[in-house]
Protein backbone atom coordinates (compact mmCIF):
# COMPACT_ATOMS: atom_id res chain seq x y z
CA UNK A 1 0.00 0.00 0.00
CA UNK A 2 1.28 3.44 -0.75
CA UNK A 3 0.14 6.25 1.41
CA UNK A 4 0.10 9.60 0.69
CA UNK A 5 -1.06 11.56 3.95
CA UNK A 6 -0.99 15.51 3.59
CA UNK A 7 -2.31 17.35 6.29
CA UNK A 8 -5.40 19.17 5.88
CA UNK A 9 -5.56 22.02 8.47
CA UNK A 10 -8.92 23.62 7.24
CA UNK A 11 -11.97 22.37 5.58
CA UNK A 12 -13.72 25.25 3.84
CA UNK A 13 -14.68 25.32 0.76
CA UNK A 14 -14.21 28.60 -1.30
CA UNK A 15 -15.26 29.90 -4.47
CA UNK A 16 -13.85 32.46 -6.63
CA UNK A 17 -16.92 34.23 -8.58
CA UNK A 18 -19.63 35.23 -7.34
CA UNK A 19 -22.85 33.31 -7.44
CA UNK A 20 -26.67 33.53 -7.92
CA UNK A 21 -28.88 34.26 -4.97
CA UNK A 22 -30.67 30.76 -3.49
CA UNK A 23 -33.92 31.53 -1.91
CA UNK A 24 -35.19 28.60 0.34
CA UNK A 25 -38.81 27.58 -0.77
CA UNK A 26 -40.47 26.55 2.41
CA UNK A 27 -39.40 29.86 4.48
CA UNK A 28 -41.66 32.48 5.27
CA UNK A 29 -39.86 34.81 4.40
CA UNK A 30 -38.34 33.64 1.63
CA UNK A 31 -34.62 33.90 3.70
CA UNK A 32 -31.93 33.93 0.53
CA UNK A 33 -28.21 32.57 0.86
CA UNK A 34 -25.37 33.39 -1.47
CA UNK A 35 -24.24 29.78 -1.91
CA UNK A 36 -26.22 27.00 -2.70
CA UNK A 37 -24.37 24.80 0.19
CA UNK A 38 -25.46 27.47 2.07
CA UNK A 39 -29.05 26.39 1.27
CA UNK A 40 -28.57 22.72 1.71
CA UNK A 41 -27.27 23.02 5.03
CA UNK A 42 -30.33 25.72 6.15
CA UNK A 43 -32.75 23.19 4.64
CA UNK A 44 -31.16 20.08 6.75
CA UNK A 45 -31.29 22.46 10.14
CA UNK A 46 -33.86 24.47 10.50
CA UNK A 47 -36.71 22.15 11.54
CA UNK A 48 -39.61 23.66 9.55
CA UNK A 49 -37.86 23.64 6.47
CA UNK A 50 -36.63 20.20 7.10
CA UNK A 51 -40.07 18.97 7.33
CA UNK A 52 -41.78 20.69 4.50
CA UNK A 53 -38.37 19.18 2.54
CA UNK A 54 -39.31 15.72 3.42
CA UNK A 55 -43.04 15.96 2.57
CA UNK A 56 -42.10 17.26 -1.14
CA UNK A 57 -39.41 14.51 -1.25
CA UNK A 58 -42.14 12.20 0.23
CA UNK A 59 -44.43 13.41 -2.56
CA UNK A 60 -41.86 13.56 -5.10
CA UNK A 61 -40.64 10.05 -5.08
CA UNK A 62 -44.64 8.34 -4.80
CA UNK A 63 -45.23 9.96 -8.14
CA UNK A 64 -42.07 8.80 -9.22
CA UNK A 65 -40.70 5.34 -10.40
CA UNK A 66 -37.32 4.90 -8.83
CA UNK A 67 -35.01 4.24 -11.47
CA UNK A 68 -31.58 4.77 -9.46
CA UNK A 69 -29.54 1.83 -7.17
CA UNK A 70 -27.11 2.37 -5.04
CA UNK A 71 -24.43 0.49 -2.97
CA UNK A 72 -23.32 4.08 -1.23
CA UNK A 73 -24.07 3.73 2.39
CA UNK A 74 -26.57 5.99 4.08
CA UNK A 75 -25.36 8.92 6.19
CA UNK A 76 -27.80 9.05 9.01
CA UNK A 77 -26.81 12.71 10.34
CA UNK A 78 -27.02 14.53 7.52
CA UNK A 79 -28.31 17.38 9.93
CA UNK A 80 -24.38 17.82 11.23
CA UNK A 81 -21.86 19.25 9.33
CA UNK A 82 -18.04 18.69 9.11
CA UNK A 83 -16.95 20.36 6.12
CA UNK A 84 -17.70 17.74 3.55
CA UNK A 85 -21.52 17.54 3.17
CA UNK A 86 -23.48 17.29 0.01
CA UNK A 87 -22.75 19.98 -2.81
CA UNK A 88 -24.72 19.79 -6.26
CA UNK A 89 -25.85 21.17 -9.22
CA UNK A 90 -22.09 23.24 -9.03
CA UNK A 91 -19.36 23.19 -11.14
CA UNK A 92 -16.57 20.85 -9.46
CA UNK A 93 -14.25 23.22 -10.69
CA UNK A 94 -15.37 25.85 -8.76
CA UNK A 95 -16.47 23.94 -5.92
CA UNK A 96 -12.70 23.41 -4.29
CA UNK A 97 -9.44 25.04 -4.79
CA UNK A 98 -6.58 22.84 -4.51
CA UNK A 99 -2.58 23.43 -5.63
CA UNK A 100 -2.02 20.19 -7.39
CA UNK A 101 0.69 19.98 -9.49
CA UNK A 102 0.05 17.85 -12.74
CA UNK A 103 -0.52 14.07 -12.57
CA UNK A 104 1.87 11.58 -13.80
CA UNK A 105 1.34 9.64 -17.32
CA UNK A 106 -0.27 6.41 -15.95
CA UNK A 107 -0.48 3.29 -18.72
CA UNK A 108 -4.05 3.83 -19.09
CA UNK A 109 -6.29 6.61 -19.94
CA UNK A 110 -7.98 8.08 -16.43
CA UNK A 111 -10.82 10.30 -16.84
CA UNK A 112 -11.03 14.12 -16.23
CA UNK A 113 -11.07 15.31 -13.06
CA UNK A 114 -14.76 16.55 -13.14
CA UNK A 115 -17.77 16.75 -15.33
CA UNK A 116 -19.42 20.36 -15.65
CA UNK A 117 -22.70 20.63 -14.82
CA UNK A 118 -24.70 23.75 -15.65
CA UNK A 119 -25.29 26.65 -13.78
CA UNK A 120 -28.43 26.39 -11.06
CA UNK A 121 -31.30 28.57 -12.03
CA UNK A 122 -33.07 27.73 -9.09
CA UNK A 123 -33.91 25.43 -6.12
CA UNK A 124 -33.21 22.28 -6.85
CA UNK A 125 -34.74 19.36 -4.64
CA UNK A 126 -31.53 17.33 -2.81
CA UNK A 127 -30.69 14.55 -4.33
CA UNK A 128 -30.87 11.06 -2.16
CA UNK A 129 -27.23 10.22 -1.27
CA UNK A 130 -28.68 6.61 -1.68
CA UNK A 131 -29.75 7.02 -5.35
CA UNK A 132 -26.50 7.88 -6.54
CA UNK A 133 -23.89 6.46 -9.26
CA UNK A 134 -20.72 5.56 -8.24
CA UNK A 135 -17.68 5.42 -10.67
CA UNK A 136 -14.35 4.32 -8.69
CA UNK A 137 -10.69 5.07 -9.78
CA UNK A 138 -9.61 2.58 -12.02
CA UNK A 139 -6.34 0.13 -10.97
CA UNK A 140 -6.49 1.89 -7.14
CA UNK A 141 -6.35 0.18 -3.71
CA UNK A 142 -4.06 -3.23 -5.00
CA UNK A 143 -2.99 -5.99 -2.84
CA UNK A 144 0.82 -5.54 -2.95
CA UNK A 145 1.39 -7.58 0.33
CA UNK A 146 -0.11 -9.12 3.06
CA UNK A 147 1.13 -8.27 7.02
CA UNK A 148 -0.46 -9.03 10.53
CA UNK A 149 -2.27 -6.33 11.76
CA UNK A 150 -1.51 -5.04 15.38
CA UNK A 151 -3.62 -7.48 18.06
CA UNK A 152 -4.85 -9.79 15.05
CA UNK A 153 -4.74 -12.42 17.32
CA UNK A 154 -6.72 -10.60 20.12
CA UNK A 155 -9.38 -8.74 17.42
CA UNK A 156 -9.84 -12.49 16.03
CA UNK A 157 -10.66 -14.02 19.86
CA UNK A 158 -13.36 -11.16 20.34
CA UNK A 159 -14.62 -11.45 17.22
CA UNK A 160 -15.47 -15.16 17.80
CA UNK A 161 -16.97 -15.08 20.95
CA UNK A 162 -20.51 -13.94 21.76
CA UNK A 163 -19.52 -12.86 24.78
CA UNK A 164 -19.88 -8.86 24.15
CA UNK A 165 -18.06 -8.05 27.07
CA UNK A 166 -15.20 -10.65 26.10
CA UNK A 167 -12.35 -11.01 27.25
CA UNK A 168 -14.90 -10.28 30.73
CA UNK A 169 -16.89 -12.97 31.89
CA UNK A 170 -19.97 -10.88 31.75
CA UNK A 171 -21.56 -7.42 32.47
CA UNK A 172 -20.89 -7.41 35.89
CA UNK A 173 -17.46 -8.87 35.59
CA UNK A 174 -16.25 -5.43 33.17
CA UNK A 175 -18.29 -2.67 35.33
CA UNK A 176 -16.52 -3.85 38.71
CA UNK A 177 -13.25 -3.37 36.75
CA UNK A 178 -14.32 -0.58 35.43
CA UNK A 179 -15.03 1.11 38.33
CA UNK A 180 -11.71 0.01 39.70
CA UNK A 181 -9.91 1.66 37.12
CA UNK A 182 -11.77 4.51 36.31
CA UNK A 183 -11.77 5.52 40.04
CA UNK A 184 -8.02 5.07 40.75
CA UNK A 185 -8.48 2.44 43.36
CA UNK A 186 -5.32 1.03 44.57
CA UNK A 187 -4.20 -2.77 44.30
CA UNK A 188 -4.16 -3.36 48.08
CA UNK A 189 -7.52 -1.91 48.44
CA UNK A 190 -9.23 -3.68 45.32
CA UNK A 191 -7.37 -7.00 46.60
CA UNK A 192 -9.42 -6.38 49.97
CA UNK A 193 -12.38 -6.11 48.53
CA UNK A 194 -12.36 -9.18 46.57
CA UNK A 195 -11.83 -11.07 49.33
CA UNK A 196 -14.78 -10.65 51.17
CA UNK A 197 -15.99 -13.91 50.89
CA UNK A 198 -18.36 -14.86 48.67
CA UNK A 199 -17.73 -11.52 46.25
CA UNK A 200 -15.93 -13.33 43.24
CA UNK A 201 -17.95 -16.39 43.94
CA UNK A 202 -21.48 -14.93 43.75
CA UNK A 203 -20.58 -11.96 40.67
CA UNK A 204 -18.88 -15.23 38.61
CA UNK A 205 -15.39 -12.53 38.13
CA UNK A 206 -12.54 -13.97 35.75
CA UNK A 207 -10.61 -12.42 38.38
CA UNK A 208 -9.78 -13.17 42.46
CA UNK A 209 -7.15 -9.89 43.08
CA UNK A 210 -5.60 -7.17 41.43
CA UNK A 211 -2.74 -8.91 39.98
CA UNK A 212 -5.28 -11.39 37.80
CA UNK A 213 -7.39 -7.94 37.04
CA UNK A 214 -4.06 -6.21 35.63
CA UNK A 215 -3.64 -9.41 33.71
CA UNK A 216 -6.82 -8.88 32.08
CA UNK A 217 -6.04 -5.75 30.97
CA UNK A 218 -2.74 -6.26 30.05
CA UNK A 219 -4.16 -8.41 27.69
CA UNK A 220 -6.32 -5.86 25.81
CA UNK A 221 -4.85 -3.83 22.53
CA UNK A 222 -2.93 -0.84 23.84
CA UNK A 223 -2.63 2.47 22.10
CA UNK A 224 -0.16 4.06 20.63
CA UNK A 225 2.42 4.93 23.30
CA UNK A 226 3.33 8.53 23.91
CA UNK A 227 6.56 9.81 23.91
CA UNK A 228 8.21 12.85 25.50
CA UNK A 229 10.41 15.67 24.70
CA UNK A 230 11.44 18.82 25.35
CA UNK A 231 11.35 22.27 23.41
CA UNK A 232 12.64 25.44 23.16
CA UNK A 233 11.00 28.16 20.93
CA UNK A 234 12.79 31.22 19.61
CA UNK A 235 11.76 34.33 21.40
CA UNK A 236 10.69 32.68 24.91
CA UNK A 237 12.55 31.42 27.93
CA UNK A 238 12.67 27.96 28.89
CA UNK A 239 11.76 24.29 27.73
CA UNK A 240 8.18 23.17 26.81
CA UNK A 241 7.48 19.72 27.30
CA UNK A 242 6.12 17.89 24.36
CA UNK A 243 3.98 14.92 24.63
CA UNK A 244 3.46 12.51 21.35
CA UNK A 245 2.61 9.80 19.98
CA UNK A 246 4.00 8.00 16.17
CA UNK A 247 1.95 9.38 13.90
CA UNK A 248 2.44 6.02 11.55
CA UNK A 249 1.41 3.87 14.77
CA UNK A 250 -1.52 6.06 15.09
CA UNK A 251 -2.58 5.43 11.55
CA UNK A 252 -1.74 1.02 11.64
CA UNK A 253 -4.65 1.33 14.70
CA UNK A 254 -7.02 2.48 12.89
CA UNK A 255 -6.82 0.63 9.38
CA UNK A 256 -6.34 -2.42 12.01
CA UNK A 257 -9.30 -1.31 14.25
CA UNK A 258 -12.29 -3.72 12.97
CA UNK A 259 -14.51 -1.80 14.41
CA UNK A 260 -14.23 0.18 11.08
CA UNK A 261 -13.76 -2.29 8.59
CA UNK A 262 -17.21 -1.91 6.56
CA UNK A 263 -16.77 2.01 6.76
CA UNK A 264 -13.08 2.72 5.05
CA UNK A 265 -13.26 3.39 1.33
CA UNK A 266 -9.77 2.64 -0.10
CA UNK A 267 -9.80 4.00 -4.16
CA UNK A 268 -10.91 7.39 -5.01
CA UNK A 269 -14.44 7.99 -6.70
CA UNK A 270 -17.31 10.20 -7.95
CA UNK A 271 -20.68 10.10 -7.17
CA UNK A 272 -23.78 11.14 -9.58
CA UNK A 273 -26.82 11.99 -8.96
CA UNK A 274 -27.95 9.86 -12.02
CA UNK A 275 -25.97 7.74 -14.60
CA UNK A 276 -25.74 10.16 -16.95
CA UNK A 277 -23.30 12.24 -15.36
CA UNK A 278 -24.30 15.42 -15.35
CA UNK A 279 -24.33 16.18 -11.96
CA UNK A 280 -21.93 15.70 -9.11
CA UNK A 281 -22.99 14.69 -5.86
CA UNK A 282 -20.21 15.58 -2.69
CA UNK A 283 -20.67 13.96 0.43
CA UNK A 284 -17.24 12.18 1.73
CA UNK A 285 -13.46 13.16 1.27
CA UNK A 286 -12.86 9.98 -1.22
CA UNK A 287 -15.49 11.73 -3.37
CA UNK A 288 -13.82 15.01 -4.00
CA UNK A 289 -11.81 15.97 -7.07
CA UNK A 290 -8.72 16.35 -4.52
CA UNK A 291 -8.88 12.37 -3.71
CA UNK A 292 -9.11 11.81 -7.47
CA UNK A 293 -6.05 14.10 -8.25
CA UNK A 294 -3.99 12.52 -5.86
CA UNK A 295 -4.78 9.29 -7.08
CA UNK A 296 -2.78 9.84 -10.35
CA UNK A 297 0.26 10.67 -8.46
CA UNK A 298 0.86 7.79 -6.80
CA UNK A 299 1.99 4.57 -8.04
CA UNK A 300 -0.90 2.55 -9.69
CA UNK A 301 -2.61 0.33 -7.65
CA UNK A 302 -1.86 2.65 -4.48
CA UNK A 303 -3.90 4.49 -2.17
CA UNK A 304 -4.31 7.89 -1.55
CA UNK A 305 -5.16 7.96 3.24
CA UNK A 306 -5.18 11.85 3.68
CA UNK A 307 -4.41 12.52 7.61
CA UNK A 308 -6.98 14.68 9.63
CA UNK A 309 -5.68 16.83 12.53
CA UNK A 310 -7.77 18.58 14.70
CA UNK A 311 -7.44 20.04 18.46
CA UNK A 312 -10.01 21.55 20.88
CA UNK A 313 -9.02 24.68 22.41
CA UNK A 314 -11.91 23.94 25.16
CA UNK A 315 -10.00 20.84 26.70
CA UNK A 316 -6.77 22.70 28.11
CA UNK A 317 -4.81 20.01 29.71
CA UNK A 318 -2.34 21.37 32.60
CA UNK A 319 0.58 19.62 33.57
CA UNK A 320 3.64 20.38 36.13
CA UNK A 321 3.65 24.71 36.95
CA UNK A 322 2.11 26.76 34.89
CA UNK A 323 2.05 24.81 31.72
CA UNK A 324 -0.62 23.73 29.46
CA UNK A 325 -1.44 22.10 26.50
CA UNK A 326 -3.80 21.53 23.61
CA UNK A 327 -4.99 17.85 23.25
CA UNK A 328 -4.17 17.24 19.04
CA UNK A 329 -6.11 14.07 17.56
CA UNK A 330 -5.83 12.26 13.94
CA UNK A 331 -7.73 10.40 11.98
CA UNK A 332 -7.86 9.59 8.37
CA UNK A 333 -10.57 10.61 5.44
CA UNK A 334 -11.13 7.46 4.34
CA UNK A 335 -13.53 6.64 7.14
CA UNK A 336 -16.75 7.91 6.56
CA UNK A 337 -17.88 11.06 7.87
CA UNK A 338 -20.66 9.50 10.19
CA UNK A 339 -18.38 7.16 11.50
CA UNK A 340 -15.83 10.11 12.27
CA UNK A 341 -18.64 12.91 13.82
CA UNK A 342 -19.54 10.15 16.89
CA UNK A 343 -17.12 10.35 19.77
CA UNK A 344 -17.73 6.69 21.32
CA UNK A 345 -15.85 4.79 17.74
CA UNK A 346 -12.81 6.75 18.58
CA UNK A 347 -12.14 7.48 14.99
CA UNK A 348 -10.08 10.31 16.03
CA UNK A 349 -7.44 9.39 18.05
CA UNK A 350 -5.13 11.20 20.60
CA UNK A 351 -1.79 12.04 19.26
CA UNK A 352 -0.33 14.96 21.06
CA UNK A 353 -0.43 17.81 23.10
CA UNK A 354 0.70 21.34 21.68
CA UNK A 355 2.27 23.15 24.23
CA UNK A 356 0.95 26.47 24.75
CA UNK A 357 3.48 29.40 24.80
CA UNK A 358 2.83 32.82 27.11
CA UNK A 359 4.05 35.91 25.16
CA UNK A 360 7.52 37.06 26.86
CA UNK A 361 7.66 39.99 29.16
CA UNK A 362 8.84 43.36 27.80
CA UNK A 363 11.76 44.46 30.03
Amino acid sequence: MALFGPILVCNRFRRTRSRPMYTCQFCTSAKSFKREVDLVRHQAQVPYCRERKAMVELERHARLVPQMHSDSESDPEQDEDDGYGVIYGSDPEEATQFDVQPAAPHPFEVPAASVPAPAPTGTLPEPDVEDCFTQVYPLAAHVFDRVSPPYEHIYKDLDSSDNEYAPFKSREDWELAHWAKSNQITDSAFTQLLAIPGLCSGMSLSYSNARELNGVVDSLPLPARFKHTSISVSGHTGAYDLFFCDPMDVLRELLADPTFRDHVTWAAERCYADDSGKQRLWSEMTSSDWMWEMQGQIRVGGTVIPILLSTDKTQLTAFSGEHTAYPVYMSIGNIAKHVRRQPSLRAFRLIGYLPTLKPARQR
